[in-house]
């Protein structure tokens, strides 16, 4: 059965030019007047409610949509066990309502997997792709800690610190989501991921079209979205903010934008490794907090109990969960 308001939250994000600013426009507008986007479409073709101009403009586009072909693509996403989540849903994170609009992040994700894992408490690990076998080790750790804490384990899948902080979650029988920085149709489990995967331990979600491929610019936006899930941030290591050669580091641009949002950022000591990661140097002087591997877990509890967000943290209580894996 067609879930007519998310459908038209998917077809409102499919015209061309509606971004993320005009969604939440969209969103704050409806709220105020406490209708839905259906609601909205439906007294856009009346007097009922004065709608601004930029949005009737926008919901005039609707009536050009090849709407068979929006239609395929909603059921394409349905076929394939994945949920649109937008603002008005219940699994939607209350936190990104409060600061999405100002770091990209907009009203609409796309899940798959167990989707109340969206508003638990959860604590976010990021770190550079290549690491060596001491940062891998650490992270695994505090990943396997984290997770016995009953943290939720938020990171980006890609290689290096993201991937291990994901296996670690798992392999301590705890949960993951995963962040994607391409189209959730092209999710696809990674080897060391299947054995793990289960329908109630996982979360996969993405911000972009679901058929996008990967791209630089994504995965810089995603980190965005990896922050805001997240009721603290935990960096392993983090190159320079810009390089010699111009290139922004991910991790350190991570680690600023959950600074920004208010949300506690730890860092790895420098001294906890034979090499010390540059980055994490400058990034404890802008007032992100040294941990250590030895006592990184505690310092962060002591941190989090003080932490006003924590009540943002209580999950979606309807036991929602989607198949990660396809059916043998």
């Amino acid at each position: 059965m067609k879930d007519t308001n998310s459908f038209d939250w998917f077809r409102l994000a499919q015209i061309k030019g509606v971004g993320t600013k005009l969604l939440w426009d969209v969103y704050d507008f409806a709220h105020k007047e406490s209708l839905t986007l259906s609601d909205l479409l439906l007294d856009s073709k009346s007097s009922a409610v004065k709608i601004p101009t930029k949005l009737k403009v926008k919901f005039s586009s609707l009536l050009e949509q090849d709407y068979e072909a929006v239609h395929s693509a909603f059921e394409r996403l349905q076929q394939n066990r994945v949920k649109l989540l937008h603002a008005e849903s219940p699994e939607f994170p209350e936190k990104l309502k409060r600061y999405g609009r100002d770091y990209g992040i907009p009203p609409v994700l796309y899940a798959r997997g167990h989707l109340p894992l969206a508003t638990t408490q959860s604590i976010s690990i990021v770190g550079s792709r290549n690491i060596g076998e001491e940062a891998i080790s650490i992270t695994s750790e505090l990943s396997k800690g984290l997770a016995r804490e009953g943290f939720n384990i938020v990171s980006g899948y890609a290689k290096g610190v993201d991937s291990t902080a994901h296996l670690g979650a798992l392999q301590a029988e705890g949960t993951t989501t995963i962040v994607l920085s391409l189209g959730i149709l092209n999710f696809e489990a990674k080897k060391d991921f299947k054995p793990l995967f289960s329908s109630y331990n996982t979360l996969v979600l993405s911000q972009f079209n679901p058929t996008d491929k990967w791209l630089a610019r994504n995965a810089m936006a995603r980190n965005k979205l990896v922050c805001g899930l997240s009721d603290a941030v935990i960096v392993i290591a983090s190159g320079v903010e810009t390089d010699n050669q111009g290139r922004m580091s991910g991790t350190f641009d991570a680690a600023k934008s959950a600074m920004a949002m208010k949300i506690p950022v730890f860092v790895l000591s420098p001294h906890s490794f034979s090499q010390p990661p540059v980055g994490n140097y400058d990034l404890i002087k802008l007032g992100c907090h040294e941990i250590s591997p030895e006592n990184g877990i505690s310092q962060i509890l002591s941190r989090l109990r003080h932490n006003p967000l924590a009540k943002d943290t209580q999950p979606y209580k309807d036991n929602i969960q989607l198949e990660l894996l396809p059916s043998a």
